[in-house]
């Protein structure tokens, strides 16, 4: 498929999403295969393929309407790893800038399994900007010299001046002037030190009680303003709200439960839990081992560009429950860049995360391509670790942005697998990027939707990018039980999936760019099944198509055909005489194969106008290779015949079929009032058909061979019919086969001698 713009894509491999005016079969996102020229490029190996659309109501071979391609520019930066960095700080000079000042950070490097973020994307303003900081960090870094980092400690004694304390921790150095802030972090470790099983500051001894510590209601938040590593094996009830300035880490085996605490249920949200409110922290929390379970928490960043929330590294096994994840308070139009969950891991084991009834919230606003960055991210591995996390999510709700896996930067791995995805139950609301990207999984990663929905949006439920689309390699494997698509979007984006298994209720071919897709029920689209036609009567019933790829045993009594293909150039014109009512009508007609199967109907005439005294409208249409007869049918253009993209509307109408059975190609149009039908909206008959009684095609083709080729007549192969291309003029039917002459002919064998017809 080639698609044209006005402005440059510059590359093979870009990603863009194409938003087509009529044909939302076209529209998707792809990455670009091929750039032919400033203003056109290709896709290859994508769901839509036009050798199978024509067979479902709706489906449009081409399209010129117009459109929109969307796609990004960025500023990428690369730097080599600096020993005992915990996160970058990135500053940039804008145009019209008279200095350097911060754009953004980092993700954090992992303090034990060392997964490094080394790379920055810029995509300018204002999608970098509003960003939050710590108070500490400020433009002045951009060029100012290093400075060490803050003390983090409590106050053992003050002096009788009011103005002299003793701290826990000496300062390393001497300084003057500068800021103090309150901090409850040294205060709640030292409470988790106390009951942890294992201790991880300060040189205590180790507790071996694997306790819990109570953080109680209170008016004003709790403030973390340094970083706050709680200890291995403790529990956490938290009631009062936290504020995160700094990171708060979890080592491994760690609970932290907030459902003793109720700050409301946000919109979309499953639950009502304890707030913790990530201001400066970038990120929130971080995970750095296995075993560690969350439940009844709001983990929300209320800035109006939002943070990341949670980074977790190799900290599979980990459990979520009633958990929500807001960025931008959930829904700010200036959020572009905030992310709620990134999963890494550098193992080579199982990974397995859980969440369940969990809510997603973040920003933008509900624009289209406003923003495409993932707000849950599982990001590629490093140091040729674990290639496949597995994620299950049971009761999930999604707002604006959705689910990416794979991609970025960061990864040593070209490909990255999927080891399992599951979700059961899920809803996203107001999407402007695909629900699942796949970015870069091998073919057959499994990826399962259990009644996935999606509401008020034009975004598919998954898309497949590779940023080498001219591999060849399809998508995953897919198996969806009543998901739907955005409002008007196909299904699946981007490489075609390399397996597909659907249920579910679809009223638009829209979601089908594909025939390569088991589609097990036929929700709202009815077509004929054949052989059927007992009755006569053609009555559109609800079914299904399967497509088979592999040995197959087919039942008695049942066709496998190849699609028959449609008439074609339906014109109609107005003449004298007939009972045609006056009005202006477009006419479609369907073929109808060997076993009585009907296609759907072709594309629409131009109107056709009658009036009084002129109204018969005689038909002319070109002949489908394999139609046997043909079916009539008109509309009054007043009503829904045609949609927007030029289609027909089958499902409107009324559509009125005039005749049945018209061996020719040709009709006129006489009646007065026909009969009103549901037309088929799925094809039900074939060009070339094989079922119990018979194999039918409009022509036999054997594969063309010379005389001098033709085996040696014998028992083995009598009956047999060979098609040869250089027989001698034949003089009587049935002569024994001579070659090196100037005419084909069909060459049967009686197992003694060849015989040319």
């Amino acid at each position: 498929m080639s698609a044209m713009t006005s402005h440059y894509i510059w590359m093979n491999g870009a990603l863009v999403e194409i938003e087509p005016k009529n044909s939302l079969q076209f529209g998707g996102w792809y990455n670009v295969a091929q750039v032919d020229s400033p203003t056109q490029f290709e896709l290859w190996t994508t769901p839509t393929d036009t050798r199978a659309q024509g067979w479902m109501v709706g489906d449009t071979v081409s399209s010129s309407g117009g459109g929109t391609v969307a796609y990004y520019q960025e500023n990428y930066l690369r730097w080599s790893v600096v020993t005992g960095a915990w996160e970058y700080y990135v500053c940039g000079q804008r145009p019209g800038e008279s200095s350097l000042k911060l754009i953004g950070v980092t993700k954090p490097t992992g303090l034990l399994n060392g997964y490094t973020d080394v790379a920055f994307e810029d995509y300018g303003s204002p999608y970098m900007d509003g960003q939050v900081f710590p108070s500490y960090v400020t433009n002045a870094i951009c060029s100012g010299s290093a400075t060490n980092e803050p003390l983090s400690t409590w106050v053992t004694s003050i002096a009788g001046d009011g103005v002299t304390y003793t701290l826990h921790d000496a300062p390393s150095q001497t300084v003057s002037k500068k800021a103090m802030v309150f901090d409850d972090a040294p205060g709640i470790l030292r409470a988790l030190n106390s009951v942890a099983y294992f201790h991880s500051d300060h040189a205590e001894s180790n507790s071996y009680i694997g306790g819990a510590i109570y953080i109680p209601p209170a008016r004003y938040p709790y403030v973390i303003n340094s970083y706050l590593p709680v200890p291995r094996q403790v529990t956490i009830w938290q009631s009062g709200k936290l504020t995160l300035n700094e990171t708060v880490s979890l080592t491994a085996s760690d609970n932290w439960f907030g459902d003793w605490s109720s700050q409301g249920i946000p919109q979309f949200g499953l639950i009502s839990g304890a707030a913790v409110i990530v201001n400066a922290a970038s990120p929130g929390v971080y995970l750095m081992g296995p075993g560690n379970s969350f439940r009844g928490l709001d983990i929300t960043d209320l800035n109006a560009s939002g943070g990341t929330l949670l980074v977790a590294d190799n900290a599979a096994p980990a459990n979520f429950d009633s958990v929500n994840f807001l960025t931008g308070a959930g829904d700010s139009a200036a959020d572009y860049t905030g992310m709620a969950v990134i999963l890494r891991d550098t193992t080579q084991t199982i990974a397995n995360y859980h969440f369940n009834k969990i809510a997603v919230s973040t920003g933008p606003d509900q624009i289209n391509d406003k923003s495409w960055t993932p707000s849950f991210w599982v990001a590629p591995p490093q140091n040729y670790g674990n290639t496949g996390i597995e994620v299950t999510m049971d009761r999930t709700t999604v707002n604006r942005r959705g689910i990416a896996w794979g991609g970025g930067h960061s990864g040593d791995s070209s490909i990255g697998g999927v080891a399992g995805f599951v979700s059961n139950w899920s809803y996203r609301q107001g999407g402007i990027i695909p629900y699942f990207t796949c970015m870069g999984c091998t073919e057959y990663s499994p990826l399962t939707f259990n009644d996935a929905s999606q509401d008020t949006e034009g975004q598919p439920l998954e898309a497949a990018l590779r940023i080498n689309p001219n591999s060849e390699y399809l998508g995953p494997r897919i198996t969806a039980h009543n998901p739907t698509g955005g409002a008007h979007a196909p299904l699946f984006g981007g490489a075609r999936p390399s397996y597909a298994d659907v249920d579910g209720s679809f009223n638009r071919a829209s979601a089908f760019q594909n025939r390569d897709i088991l589609f097990k029920t036929g929700g709202l689209f009815s077509f004929v099944y054949a052989p059927y036609a007992t009755t006569g009567n053609y009555a559109g019933v609800y079914g299904s198509l399967y497509t088979v790829g592999m040995p197959m045993h087919g039942v008695g009594g049942y066709s496998w055909w190849f699609d028959l293909g449609v008439p074609t150039s339906v014109a109609g014109t107005a003449a004298v005489g007939g009972s045609v009512p006056a009005g202006t009508w477009v006419y479609t007609v369907t073929a109808v194969g060997a076993d009585n199967g009907e296609t759907i109907m072709s594309g629409p005439s131009s109107p056709v106008t009658t009036s009084n005294g002129t109204q018969t409208v005689n038909l002319t249409w070109n002949a489908s290779l394999g139609a046997y007869t043909y079916n009539v049918w008109r509309c009054n253009k007043t009503n829904s015949c045609i949609s927007a993209d030029g289609s027909i509307s089958a499902g409107n109408g009324p559509w009125l079929r005039v005749a049945l059975h018209i061996t020719g190609t040709s009709y006129s149009d006489t009646s007065a009032a026909p009969t009103r039908y549901i037309p088929p909206t799925v094809t039900g008959t074939g060009s070339t058909i094989v079922n119990g009684t018979g194999a039918y095609a409009p022509f036999f083709q054997a594969p063309p061979i010379t005389v001098s080729q033709l085996p040696a007549a014998a028992a083995g192969n009598a009956g047999q019919l060979r098609r040869v291309t250089d027989s001698t003029t034949i003089a009587a039917e049935g002569q024994t086969c001579a070659g090196n002459g100037p005419v084909a002919a069909l060459a049967f064998s009686n197992g003694k001698v060849w015989k040319c017809f």
